[in-house]
């Protein structure tokens, strides 16, 4: 099973990380060894309870049966 993780920032913004992000200063971040942030942007009207307070949400992936 694979997993993504959803968090909003201090803005408002919200994001989908392929790993756990930690906060950093008003975002939040979670740098791979080359320095780069592996997020996407999402919709901001999704998870309207998710805000800068809370902690990520971890959605689980998994594989649908037939």
């Amino acid at each position: 099973m694979n997993s993504i993780w959803i968090a909003r920032d201090k803005g408002g913004a919200l994001f989908l990380f392929t790993k756990k992000p930690s906060r950093f200063e008003d975002i939040w971040n979670n740098k791979s060894e080359d320095g780069l942030s592996e997020c996407t942007r999402i919709p901001e009207d999704w998870f309207p309870e998710l805000t800068w307070e809370s902690e990520p949400i971890e959605l689980v992936i998994k594989e649908k049966e037939d």
